[in-house]
């Protein structure tokens, strides 16, 4: 299931609240990709994202930074991402 593309941060507490554990979700706005895998961790399935045609490798490394446990790096990484 792809979340809903606005700012709401509730949205994927309430999508794994109601889903079986073993049910993949994506994210689709750009803005709450670190924040959706903070939630969600292992059921993030990945990013449905406009900003990914320019900015893929850029958005990987940032998702994979924060899964490697380096979140201030992550967090520093995000704001560049938005005006896209």
């Amino acid at each position: 299931m792809k979340d809903e593309a606005e700012l709401n941060p509730k949205q994927i507490t309430q999508y794994l609240n109601v889903t079986p554990e073993d049910f993949i979700l994506y994210n689709g706005d750009d803005t709450m990709i670190l924040e959706t895998y903070a939630q969600a961790g292992e059921r993030v399935g990945g990013v449905v994202s406009g900003a990914s045609h320019l900015l893929g490798d850029f958005i990987r490394t940032m998702i994979e930074t924060f899964q490697a446990g380096d979140v201030v790096e992550a967090g520093r990484c995000r704001p560049s991402c938005i005006p896209f």
